[in-house]
């Protein structure tokens, strides 16, 4: 029996001397084309084995193309594992046939489900946790566990993995459903309009105070990086007005209190005489700096509503404003609430923060101080003076930054295609009840009211809201006519509007109902 076996190996030694030396050029070309030629023969019931190619000696990984010409002969040619793997074994085979199957892996029993992993990654979406532990808690898992089933499980079932992130702020009210009604009502009304007519105003915190406004930083990998930062940013509160035709930043104001009373109603109407260090801000009233333009409509938010306030009066609700845009031949309107999607002035506002970060005054540009942004009220100011200085400078080919700046704006903003394309990332509870809008009101004769379902996961379950089923006022949409522009002219500066004047989307909302209560009045 020694002897059958040293016999054997014997025989399987000579066999692996007798292949040709890896290291030889004529060996490499000789297995290359003995690859090929298995390869490219035709798959016609068993074919002849054809002699191994070269194996290196033992402790070395065998070639990938080999593995594949092997079990390509085993599989498809149905050739016996034993003369296939002649001077591997069988062994072998079985072997990278298990290594490449999908075999569970070894361990203890995992304890969530896939429906459980599901469950979990819908509420951690869903923001019912506010971290891994206390998703663990309420599972009764270890932090671990959720963290696994967020990655590695998740990736197994073929799902994204999901990751901790800064959230973009979203502002969902208790009845939301009907802000959509006012905005999908709103969405038809600016289409009709031309950008060519349009002009936007809005307000905008701009950061001051000592320091870097960075929080990002540079460290070797295994340090801590510390930025210098304030214990409480100062904030300044900016207002601003563009025009599309031509696409220009009309008038830029700053101050270091909250923009209410009549601010707003100032900034418009009236002559603000500009600092000596900032010569580019404030400047003529708005109302004579859109009269030469192409505008023939003013739009801002709903700045100055207080609360649920059925006849506000401060802020862009000033009564007399809509009269002094009326006298310059000028209709005001107010954007629905969360009508930043409507509004071109957002774009502005955010390239108008980033460059503050990246400003510093020309005294300040020295090695021994590197802190970028304003760091007082008045470099505020500076700031916003330099910033028009730089965009209004023609460059090589004719053009202006602020050209570009207004311009894209309004092809991002000047119409409702940046609602519809954000409607399409809600979640899935807010998208629920925004489809649930736009099919009843597209099978609802406007202006008859129904109520929709909505969620708004405060524990008490789903309630009925009622919308009005808006329809946006002709009268809103028709330009400014002669007789009511002599009309405005003649007419006093107005202290109080009444009630009936004010802008649609302030209509008295009504009590919600909750569902399953039998009608009670919550």
């Amino acid at each position: 029996m020694l002897r059958k076996k040293q016999d054997r190996r014997s025989r399987v030694y000579a066999n692996r001397r007798a292949w040709p030396s890896s290291s030889s050029s004529s060996s490499s070309s000789s297995g290359l084309s003995l690859l090929a030629s298995v390869l490219f023969t035709p798959k016609r019931g068993r074919t002849s084995v054809a002699t191994p190619p070269t194996r290196p000696d033992y402790g070395k990984k065998i070639h990938p193309k080999v593995k594949e010409l092997l079990t390509w002969q085993v599989e498809e040619c149905r050739v016996p594992v034993q003369e296939a793997m002649i001077g591997f074994g069988k062994n072998t085979y079985y072997k990278w046939k298990n290594a490449t199957a999908n075999k569970k892996k070894r361990g203890p029993k995992r304890k969530l489900s896939v429906a459980k992993l599901k469950e979990i990654r819908n509420d951690m979406q869903q923001k019912k946790f506010c971290n891994q532990s206390q998703a663990a808690v309420v599972n009764e898992v270890s932090q671990a566990t959720i963290s696994r089933t967020l990655d590695s499980h998740s990736k197994e079932l073929g799902l994204k993995k999901m990751s901790r992130k800064r959230g973009a702020s979203k502002r969902t009210d208790g009845n939301q459903p009907r802000v959509f009604d006012m905005q999908l009502s709103f969405a038809v009304a600016y289409d009709k309009l031309e950008m060519a007519e349009m002009s936007h105003g809005d307000e905008a915190p701009l950061y001051y105070g000592f320091g870097d406004h960075s929080k990002y930083g540079y460290a070797p990998v295994g340090q801590g990086c510390y930025v210098e930062q304030p214990y409480r940013w100062k904030k300044a509160n900016m207002i601003c007005v563009i025009s599309f035709s031509p696409p220009k930043i009309l008038k830029i104001s700053v101050q270091d209190r909250p923009f209410k009373d009549d601010d707003c109603y100032n900034f418009y109407s009236k002559m603000q005489e500009p600092p000596d260090h900032a010569p580019n801000l404030n400047g003529e009233a708005v109302t004579k700096l859109l009269y030469p333009t192409n505008a023939r409509y003013f739009f801002h938010d709903l700045l100055g509503r207080a609360g649920r306030a059925k006849n506000p009066q401060k802020s862009h609700f000033h009564p007399d404003i809509p009269r002094a845009f009326a006298a310059e031949g000028i209709r005001e309107m107010k954007l629905p609430p969360q009508g930043h999607y409507f509004s071109p002035q957002e774009p502005i506002n955010r390239d108008i923060q980033n460059y503050a970060r990246k400003w510093r005054p020309r005294e300040r540009e020295d090695e021994n101080n590197t802190n970028y942004g304003p760091q007082t009220f008045m470099e505020v100011e500076m700031m916003l003076n330099d910033m028009l200085i730089d965009i209004r400078k023609v460059d090589e080919n004719g053009d202006t930054k602020e050209r570009r700046w207004v311009t894209s704006a309004y092809h991002t903003r000047g119409d409702s295609h940046y609602f519809y394309n954000e409607m399409q990332k809600l979640s899935e509870g807010l998208e629920k009840a925004y489809n649930e809008v736009k099919r009843k009101r597209n099978t609802i004769r406007r202006k008859t009211k129904f109520t929709v379902l909505f969620d708004r996961l405060d524990g008490k379950g789903p309630r009925a809201i009622e919308c009005h089923n808006l329809d946006m006022d002709k009268k809103k949409l028709k330009r400014v006519g002669y007789r009511e522009k002599l009309a405005a002219k003649r007419q006093p500066p107005c202290r109080v509007t009444p009630e009936e004047e004010i802008c649609q989307w302030i209509a008295p909302s009504g009590p919600s109902q909750a569902v399953g209560t039998g009608g009670a009045v919550v």
